[in-house]
Parts: C-alpha cells; sequence; structure tokens
C-alpha cells in the first residue's frame, strides 16, 4: 500500500509541474499575441528589440498624445515589464516597470525575456522564461507579416 501511495504522490507532482509549464506557456503566447497587435496597429514604426533590452522609461502614451515612434517605445516597455519585471543581477524592480510608489507592473514570467526581430516584411517576436528548478529555457515564437 505504501508504494501504491509513493506512486500517486509522485504522479501528483508531475501533474503539477507539467500544469505549471503548460501556464507559462500559455501566459507566453498570450504576451506575444499582445505585441503583434501593437505591432499591427501601429504600422510603419520599427518594433524590434533585443532580449536583453532594459526596458526604457516611456511617455505615457494612455494620457499625452504620441507620435508612431513614442508609441512603438511605450508598447515595448509595457510588454517588457509584462514579461519579467526584475533586474537579473540583484532582483531589483526596473525603474520604467516601477509606475509609482507602491504600484509596479509585475512580469508574469521568471526570468522571462521578449525578443523581436524584424526580417523585411515580417516580425519574429520571441518570448522565452526559464521556470524554477530547470536548467533550460523554453519558449514560444510568433511570426507576423507587416506591411
Amino acid at each position: 500500500m505504501a508504494v501504491g501511495v509513493l506512486g500517486a504522490t509522485g504522479l501528483q507532482l508531475r501533474g503539477l509541474d507539467a500544469n505549471r509549464d503548460a501556464l507559462m506557456r500559455s501566459e507566453a503566447t498570450q504576451l506575444a499575441s499582445d505585441i503583434a497587435n501593437r505591432i499591427e496597429v501601429n504600422p510603419g514604426t520599427d518594433y524590434a528589440v533585443a532580449p536583453t533590452t532594459t526596458p526604457a522609461i516611456a511617455s505615457d502614451c494612455t494620457i499625452v498624445n504620441c507620435s508612431p515612434t513614442q508609441m512603438a517605445g511605450y508598447d515595448i516597455t509595457q510588454w517588457k515589464c509584462s514579461i519579467n519585471s526584475l533586474t537579473g543581477a540583484s532582483p531589483a524592480i526596473y525603474p520604467a516597470c516601477d509606475v509609482a510608489p507602491g504600484l509596479n507592473m509585475s512580469g508574469s514570467l521568471p526570468r522571462g525575456l521578449g525578443a523581436i526581430v524584424r526580417s523585411g516584411t515580417e516580425y519574429t517576436i520571441t518570448v522565452s522564461w526559464q521556470p524554477p528548478k530547470y536548467d533550460t529555457a523554453s519558449s514560444v515564437s510568433l511570426v507576423i507579416g507587416v506591411p
């Protein structure tokens, strides 16, 4: 009976790991889709960004009128902060993600990174993360065409 209980416990733990991975993959897919929609709404502006780029402090385009370039900067900052709002070296909030005292944008993926690469008329959007207790990162990619 003890062996059966241990086996059931092991299966339960594996199920929890699979559920956590599915949750993170779903969140990464949603984040990639979010920035894809923002790119499509603001055509003609370059959204390319490296995975290790720190989110920049941008004008809040929800309260002021922004140019298309400023809107792209705002979109990228919002997106990067939604992926991971903590600095890598010493876990602190990136200044751009610290909106106001006590109010910050929290990233949803552990050790999350986001990259956008433009190649001609296509953008490749990649969101990656590294789950706790794992040595390898996971990622999702989305390719969209732009005019």
